[in-house]
């Protein structure tokens, strides 16, 4: 299996670092509820790992990064070729899809599991999987200090290849990059 591996330059990086620091000032002046909460890791370092795997992916495909209100419903993190991608970026190496019970009814038609291979630098894609075999393949777990916020996952051997992501993406809707 070939690896595939997205490097975000430092002017990359800083740039996802202020546009969360806008994001997290919009949320502090509309008192915003916050729903990302992990007792080892900030609200702000949670969503800057997420953006930075979102951005990672869409510079493997070769299109903009389009910056979305965090409070926009009914899309995926990233849209490409009709396709809503629900991109999952784990800090550390975890063979887990994860998916917050509250954000299973996403309309997204591929899920995407990352991984920040050297702080806010190297991403690697771990695999991904269509709604359909997300939703057959998923189940329900908890994890030890987080019972009251049930996850829906899957395992990590039963995604797609990563190599093949971005063909999968071409061949299933027809190229209109």
């Amino acid at each position: 299996m070939s690896r595939v591996v997205i490097e975000l330059t430092e002017d990359e990086q800083a740039r996802m670092i202020e546009w969360c620091k806008k994001v997290q000032a919009d949320k502090q002046a509309r008192n915003s509820i916050d729903k990302r909460v992990d007792k080892r890791f900030s609200s702000f370092d949670i969503m800057l790992l997420g953006l930075c795997g979102e951005y990672a992916i869409c510079k493997h495909l070769g299109i903009p990064y389009n910056f979305r209100r965090w409070d926009e419903q009914g899309k995926g993190d990233v849209t490409h070729n009709g396709y809503e991608i629900e991109v999952k970026t784990n800090k550390y190496r975890d063979d887990l899809l994860k998916i917050p019970e509250w954000q299973v009814d996403c309309p997204a038609d591929i899920y995407v599991l990352a991984q920040q291979l050297y702080r806010l630098k190297l991403f690697e894609i771990l695999g991904y999987a269509t709604r359909e075999t997300f939703r057959a393949l998923r189940y329900k777990k908890t994890f030890p200090g987080y019972e009251d916020k049930p996850m829906f996952v899957m395992d990590y051997l039963d995604l797609e290849r990563p190599e093949y992501f971005r063909s999968a993406l071409l061949l299933q809707r027809g190229a209109q990059c």
